[in-house]
Formats: structure tokens, sequence, C-alpha cells
């Protein structure tokens, strides 16, 4: 792995799929793992409590001078960025009928310009430090035109900006030595899930599921962590799914091929 004396940063880091890059990213013994987020919660200060390496800090990603911010502390705290995981989204989820102009100019401000925000000062941060780097961004099946899921026409139009914007920085980062690439999880069990919908409801949905089951954040964050091994250096502008076959046609009779 290449945390051997450098920082890691993960955005979104508070919960969820952030909160398991965060836990596995630990284990590559990372010189500072920069918690960020606009809140913390009781799992990152425990983190942050038993890992002496662990640094919270607060960030809006909605604002390019907080994000800004957080960066200068970064290079002014610890060793340089040696990889990032970019987790933080915001969806506000309606029907484009019934939808507030201001939770779509949210979800587009926070979950796709912030995302690129931070993706240019990680640029700055990485080319200055001439050591070359890895970042992974959370997409989502949202972001394919086969998953146009109804109510969320934000959110889908956020993501697939995100997957334009990891390969085409993939190929303005590749002379310096720094991949992107992208890791697609399907349903995910995180509390943001519970945001839209009751327990009982996701129950009845899982069980239709090809899996039977959600995935976890750590799955997640295990194969996000592929990118940061030495085999993976000539890997970038990449989707990797771990979709548990929730973007296949599951609600038909798969057994008989319809």
């Amino acid at each position: 792995m290449l945390l051997e004396g450098k920082s890691a940063l993960v955005t979104g880091g508070a919960q969820g799929i952030g909160f398991g890059f965060a836990e596995r990213w630990l284990r590559e013994n990372p010189g500072i793992l920069w918690l960020a987020d606009i809140k913390q919660t009781e799992q990152s200060a425990w983190l942050a409590e038993r890992n002496p390496n662990v640094r919270l800090i607060h960030y809006d990603q909605g604002d390019y001078e907080s994000i800004a911010a957080m960066f200068a502390r970064i290079k002014s705290e610890g060793p340089p960025l040696g990889a990032a995981a970019l987790s933080a989204i915001f969806s506000d989820r309606n029907k484009l009928l019934e939808a507030d102009p201001k939770g779509i100019e949210k979800t587009i401000r926070i979950s796709l310009l912030g995302t690129i925000y931070v993706l240019q000062q990680l640029g700055m941060h990485m080319v200055e430090a001439g050591r070359g780097g890895r970042i992974v961004i959370v997409g989502s099946p949202h972001s394919q035109s086969s998953f146009a899921i109804p109510g969320c026409l934000a959110y889908n139009a956020a993501k697939a900006g995100c997957h334009a914007a990891m390969r085409t920085v993939a190929m303005e980062f590749w002379p310096h030595k720094i991949t992107v690439n992208e890791v697609v999880p399907g349903w995910v069990n995180t509390p943001g899930e519970r945001k839209f919908t009751e327990d009982a409801k996701i129950a009845t949905a899982v069980a239709k599921l090809p899996a039977g089951r959600l995935i976890e954040p750590s799955e997640v964050a295990e194969i996000g962590t592929v990118f940061l091994t030495a085999g993976a250096q000539m890997v970038s502008g990449q989707s990797y799914g771990i979709t548990g076959m929730v973007d296949a046609p599951w609600w038909s009779n798969r057994d008989e091929g319809m």
C-alpha cells in the first residue's frame, strides 16, 4: 500500500461509506487520516479517541472557501496526502414537478460542484508535493442511463456529472502520477438510506434483491482500497462496481430468462 509516510483524506467520513473507508485505511498506517465532514458523529469521535493519527476536520462541501481552508490546514499540519476517498454527498429527492428548486440547487452544489472543487484542491496539493497519489470517488448506479430512478433527478444528474469529472480529471492528473478511479456501490446499508425510507419498506425491497441483503460500507471500502495497491498504478479513469447485482434486471424472472 502507498500510505506509509503520507496522509489520507476521507470526505463524508463521519458515517456510512466514508466511515467504512476511514476504518479500512487506518489499517494501512497513514501518517494522518483526515476525517472530514460537515458534522461529526459519535462513530467518528470514537474512532478519533482510539487512534491518535485520526484528525476530525469540519468543512462544508457546498462552500468553496471552506474546502480551500480545509486543504490549507491539511498542508500545514501533516505529511502530503497520498490518497483520498470522496464520499460526501447531499440528495433532496422529489419528482421534478414537486421538487423544491432550492433542494435541486443544493444537491447539485454539494454532490457535483463540491466534488469538483475537492478534486481541484486535491490535484493542486498532490502536484505540489510531487509524490503522486490515488483518488477514489464513490460513484453510484444513479449515474447510469439505464438506472434513472424517478424522484432523484438532481442526484442522478450530479452522480453522472461526477462520473464525467472522474474520467476527465484522470486524464489531466495522469502526467503527475495521480490516479483517479470510481467505485460504484449498489444499495448500501447506511444511515442516509433511512432519510428517505423507513426500515419496514427497506426490508420489503431487500427481499427482492438478488443478494437478499444490503451491501455493507466495509465491503465498498475494501474494493475501493484495491486502487491503492502497487498493482493498480496503471489503473485510472475506471469505474468498478460492487452492486450486489442491483443494476441487473432483478425484477424479471431470472430463472426463466424473462
